[in-house]
Order: structure tokens, then sequence, then C-alpha cells
């Protein structure tokens, strides 16, 4: 059959302009948008005492709200490992764009959420506001209704009890995705250092067998 001819992977065609690569409408955008601008408007919630970074040899740390973007991305999208958010940054040319390439380890990931944590929440409560500011959300009444009967279609009102009950229930999920990240990097950690360990006992193993 006539099949097209594929182009070689030796071949540098694919980063030539990563800006090509991120749609204009594409949703990553409005996440560095946010960002950039809460960073601007309060780089004191960004600042922390403590380097995001996990080099002690003199290496310049990474921008605090490089990690601010990558955490926000993380949520909307049900990332809740800091490994599987260092594998993105290597994988998926979304994240790339968004760090500008840049590609932390897990443990320096994961260290920004143990320190940033308050910086997190902020910034993932700030994001509604931010759609309603810049008119992705109209914020506009589309229908009343009156009749104080209650029917089956009120399974799909809203009322401002709903919606302040709503509201509520979006913090508490953004605690538990916070809760499931801290949960899930503490399990990850204990499992490589049971390999670490069985590793070193199997090398010692060997030896005394030598």
């Amino acid at each position: 059959m006539n099949y097209r001819k594929l182009s070689p992977r030796s071949q540098g065609f694919l980063f030539n302009n990563i800006e090509d690569w991120v749609s204009e409408d594409n949703p990553v955008r409005l996440i560095d948008l946010l960002i950039d601008r809460l960073y601007q408007s309060a780089p004191d919630k960004f600042n922390s005492n403590k380097p995001t970074g996990n080099d002690t040899g003199g290496r310049k740390a990474y921008p605090p709200y490089l990690f601010a973007k990558l955490y926000l991305y993380g949520y909307l999208n049900r990332i809740n490992s800091s490994r599987r958010l260092e594998a993105e940054c290597h994988r998926n040319i979304e994240v790339m764009w968004l760090m500008n390439n840049e590609r932390p380890d897990f443990k320096t990931i994961s260290n920004f959420r143990k320190d940033h944590g308050e910086t997190i929440r902020w910034c993932s409560r700030s994001f509604k506001n931010f759609l309603r500011e810049t008119g992705y959300i109209k914020n506009e009444k589309v229908a009343y209704d009156g009749c104080k009967i209650k029917a089956c279609a009120a399974k799909e009102g809203y009322t401002m009890d709903g919606i302040t009950r709503r509201m509520s229930n979006l913090e508490k999920e953004l605690e538990k995705y916070l809760s499931l990240l801290e949960k899930i990097d503490t399990e990850e950690d204990l499992a490589e250092e049971a390999v670490q360990r069985e590793n070193t006992l199997m090398e010692r193993i060997s030896s005394l067998e030598e």
C-alpha cells in the first residue's frame, strides 16, 4: 500500500518554536496569565525563606510562581502526585510551555507544597474571581423563576443557599486535594525507601556470599 513517508526522528522539527504547539485558546494560557497577575499584584504571597530548589551547590532557586502554575495545572487536571507532576514536565507539551521548559525534580515540587500550602490555596480560590474579572464568566442572571412550587427542575436550579453550599464544597475539595497530595507523596517516599533498603540488603548478601 502507498503509505505516507514519516519524518526521521533525528530531524529537529518538534521544538523549533514551542509557542506554536500551544493554541491561543488553550486553557493553560489562563493559568499562566492568572499566576503572573497574582505575582505582580502580591509578590509577598509567593516569597519564602526556604529556596525552591534541591541543589545546595550554589545553583539559583526556581521562581516560586512557577510552581504555583504547576500545582494549579495539576489541580485542574487531577494530577495528584509530585512524581507525576515531574513526569509531566518532561512529556506534556502544555506543562513544558507553562514551566518555560524547566524540569524540577519531584522533591523540589513536593517541598513547594509543604512550604507554600496557603499560596496554593490562595491561587486556586483566585481562579474563579479571575475568570469573572477578565470576562470569561459574565456573572449575569440567565433566568429567574419566582414560583415557589418545588418540582423536578429544582435539581438543576440554583439558589443563593445552594451556591453558598457549592462554594463551601469547593473549599473542602481543595483541602482534600492538598491532603491527598501529601498522602501520596508520603506513600511514594516510603515505597522508594523500602526499595533502596532492599537493594542495599541484596548487595550485602551478595558480598557475603562472595
